[in-house]
């Protein structure tokens, strides 16, 4: 019976996949976390290290770190699971402060967060300091992971290498009940393409309602 329970742990830990996004096509410079290595049961703050992807060659890693703060007392199983693919809370709540150095200014930024099972868009949403929000929106992990994907853009209020995010997350109490699974934090030059875009497929039927509805007028 024992080793019945411990195989379905394992096989439960080995489903938790990870994030897949939609970034946006005119992104420069990309940045990720989807692995988490700090974690408490009580209030306190710790590093989640460097990004462990990036894209566009402009990232300094070295300078570039995520933040956890943890507030209230977390009762198991919050914390990492599976090997820290992902954060779970129920009891008391966390707050994520990511910061992102690059070797080259960017103009726009967008932070997107995924939440494993489907979870609700955090209390606290994303804020860049002296940044102005340009829009916000979400959708579905593409590939049908069980995600939520959460985004925020801002323009800088000017050209910018060094992007300090403020705290986002639960608020006070807590008592969530989400499973942090993924951060991403992309760098442009010119306003960030809206995700996941329209398909072609899409706009031909979109195209095909609009003709219909001029011929039946």
């Amino acid at each position: 019976m024992k080793k019945s329970i411990i195989l379905l742990s394992l096989s439960t830990a080995s489903a938790i996949a990870a994030t897949v996004w939609s970034p946006a096509p005119n992104a420069v410079a990309s940045a990720s976390w989807d692995t988490f290595t700090f974690s408490s049961f009580t209030p306190a703050t710790g590093s989640q290290g460097a990004p462990q992807a990036t894209t566009g060659g402009i990232v300094d890693t070295g300078s570039s770190v995520l933040n956890t703060s943890v507030f209230g007392n977390l009762n198991p199983p919050a914390g990492l699971i599976a090997g820290g693919d992902r954060y779970y809370l129920h009891s008391g709540g966390a707050t994520w402060q990511p910061d992102l150095s690059l070797t080259a200014p960017v103009s726009f930024v967008r932070v997107s967060y995924s939440l494993g099972g489907a979870g609700s868009a955090y209390a606290i949403p994303p804020v860049i300091p002296g940044a102005t929000p340009i829009g916000s929106s979400s959708y579905p992990a593409p590939d049908d992971g069980g995600q939520n994907i959460f985004y925020h853009d801002f323009e800088l209020s000017g050209p910018s290498s060094s992007i300090s995010v403020n705290d986002f997350g639960d608020s006070p109490p807590g008592f969530s009940f989400r499973s942090f699974d993924a951060l991403l934090i992309e760098g442009f030059n010119s306003t960030p393409v809206q995700v996941p875009e329209p398909s072609s497929a899409l706009l031909g039927l979109l195209g095909v309602a609009m003709v219909f509805r001029r011929k039946r007028a």
